[in-house]
C-alpha cells in the first residue's frame, strides 16, 4: 500500500511540475543569442547573429497557439510542450521539435537540428 500511496504522490507532482513548465512558456520570446557556439568561427557566429537579431520571435499563448517569425516570415498554429524537453511547433504545412536544453522563467536554450540559441522573454 505504502509503494501504491508513494507511485501516485510521483505521478501527481510529475504532472504538477510539467503543467508549471508549459505555463511557465505562455508569452513572447526572442532571439537574443547563440547558445553552445563554441565550434564555430567568428564569421560564422557574426553572420548567424546578424541574420536572427530582430528575425526570430515566438509568441507562445495561453490556448496553445502560437505566432512565430523566423528570418521576417511569420507562421501560426499550435504548440505543446511534450515532455519537460521538447517544445512542437505545429503549422498546417510543418511542424517543428525544439530540445530544450536550458530553461528559466526568463530564458531558454533551444535546439534544432545543428543549432542552437538563447531567446529572453519580454512579456
Amino acid at each position: 500500500m505504502k509503494k501504491v500511496c508513494s507511485l501516485f504522490i510521483f505521478l501527481f507532482l510529475s504532472f504538477s511540475s510539467f503543467a508549471q513548465d508549459q505555463e511557465g512558456l505562455v508569452g513572447k520570446w526572442i532571439f537574443s543569442d547563440l547558445y553552445n557556439a563554441d565550434n564555430l568561427d567568428e564569421a560564422s557566429i557574426s553572420i548567424a547573429k546578424t541574420q536572427l537579431e530582430g528575425q526570430l520571435y515566438f509568441l507562445l499563448e495561453n490556448n496553445n497557439s502560437f505566432e512565430a517569425s523566423i528570418m521576417g516570415e511569420t507562421s501560426t498554429g499550435q504548440w505543446l510542450l511534450t515532455d519537460e524537453k521538447h517544445l512542437k511547433l505545429v503549422t498546417e504545412e510543418t511542424t517543428f521539435e525544439f530540445e530544450i536544453l536550458n530553461y528559466t522563467t526568463k530564458e531558454i536554450a533551444l535546439q534544432i537540428g545543428e543549432g542552437s540559441f538563447l531567446m529572453k522573454k519580454t512579456e
